[in-house]
């Protein structure tokens, strides 16, 4: 029963002489129903030797171990055919649900701990790169955590191509003004407002990427090169609302701007999006 549950075929030389389910789904799916499943047995043999020629007393026993539990009878058989005795094998054995943290369902299902990835935050005295985990427990904060770590907020710097995935993936991607998302799955902020470059922040990159994200953002990943961009600043630390100057930002604003006032006033779209 490790893994697997068994059962025998039906005796036809191109049936399998058994069938195999492996067991890890089926109690998946009894975590899902809340319920055991049961299996019943019940085995005859008989013989066209008497219990006293197989030197056998009448009657039987019950059993249990577990889960399981079973009866192993010996009987006489009239004169109707030439058996004159048998032995019958009843039983049951059920096969439990796995524990709903074990069972692969969202909510119950046990949370791996999360990886994260170092980035280059700077350079030393010698020109070698300085390097931190992404993970926010372990950044400092303006609270007093950490104190001889660096800040959450320290800017992480990447060369431009690191949105080259997700701009070719639009179904998939959305890349805005400061601001990439996967659908509903994860979103981070960050600073897309250079010619040459993407910021984010240190702590946003361990808390918001999936650590395969984070991998391909470290493949782009250089020394910091300037300070974060004017736009970036009054909204990220200022807590400002501040319009973007780059001009495919401008574009996407009033590109919906546009789509709306012709729905609203024609009722149908003037043009389409190449995702629409």
């Amino acid at each position: 029963m490790r893994g697997w549950l068994t059962t025998a075929a039906p005796q036809a030389d191109w049936w399998p002489k058994r069938i195999q389910v492996r067991l890890k789904e089926v109690r998946q799916f009894l975590a899902v129903k809340k319920m055991h499943l049961a299996i019943f047995f019940d085995c005859r043999e008989h013989s066209t030797r008497s219990l006293e020629e197989l030197k056998l007393a009448k009657g039987g026993s019950d059993s249990r171990d577990g889960l399981s539990c079973w009866g192993h009878y010996y009987g006489e058989l009239k004169r109707i055919s030439s058996h004159r005795a048998f032995s019958r094998l009843l039983g049951k054995r059920l096969i439990p649900p796995l524990p709903k943290e074990k069972s692969g369902l969202w909510g119950f299902a046990e949370e791996e701990p999360k990886k994260h990835i170092a980035f280059v935050i700077g350079t030393n005295e010698h020109g070698d790169e300085m390097m931190h985990t992404s993970n926010p427990a372990r950044l400092a904060d303006y609270f007093g955590a950490n104190p001889d770590a660096p800040n959450y907020l320290t800017a992480v710097h990447f060369r431009k191509q690191v949105l080259d995935k997700y701009y070719q993936m639009p179904g998939k991607y959305s890349v805005e003004d400061s601001i990439l998302s996967c659908g509903s799955l994860w979103a981070i902020t960050m600073d897309n407002h250079h010619d040459d470059r993407v910021v984010a922040w240190l702590g946003d990159l361990g808390r918001d990427l999936p650590y395969e994200e984070q991998l391909h953002w470290r493949s782009h990943n250089i020394p910091p090169t300037g300070g974060v961009s004017e736009t970036f600043f009054r909204r990220q630390l200022l807590a400002q609302f501040t319009d973007s100057d780059r001009p495919e930002h401008l574009f996407q604003q009033r590109f919906r701007e546009l789509s709306e006032m012709c729905e609203k006033h024609l009722g149908w779209l003037l043009l389409s999006s190449a995702d629409s």
